[in-house]
């Protein structure tokens, strides 16, 4: 089974809650699926935002109220940073209001958080495949 990793290499996904339960919840969900998965987290959207920076992940798994940051914000700061990288909203957020307003920022997918065991794997998985590999990133290496 693959592992978060501590190291400074690219990641495949990155969960940005600030709840541990959720981001442990994601992360062994997602580990018990897909396996050879680099998954590392961050409890807000400042430490998001500087492991976006670098580890580079191909997906980034998040929630909309972060402490001191709008995860829909924070998207479009991601996808202006790294165009490349897929986003997918998680949250418990619900309404046609924020999905157009997280997918207007660059989010390719919003999944309610009472729906992740029946709709986040195939959108890891379709993510996955439209995130650049590691090193075919465009940007600083």
């Amino acid at each position: 089974m693959a592992r978060a990793v501590e190291s400074t290499r690219g990641v495949d996904v990155l969960i940005i809650d600030d709840q541990s339960v959720m981001r442990a919840l994601i992360r062994d969900f997602l580990q018990s699926s897909l396996t050879n998965l680099t998954i590392a987290d961050a409890p807000d959207g400042a430490r998001g935002l500087k492991l976006v920076t670098e580890r580079r992940p191909r997906v980034v798994l998040m929630d909309i109220n972060l402490p001191a940051e709008n995860g829909i914000e924070l998207a479009a700061r991601i996808k202006a940073l790294r165009p490349g990288t897929q986003i997918v909203m998680v949250t418990n957020l619900e309404g046609s209001a924020y999905v157009e307003r997280a997918l207007a920022a660059g989010a390719s997918g919003y999944v309610r958080k009472d729906k992740i065991y029946s709709e986040l794997l195939p959108l890891v998985v379709r993510a996955l495949g439209a995130a650049p590999p590691h090193g075919d990133l465009t940007g600083d290496e």
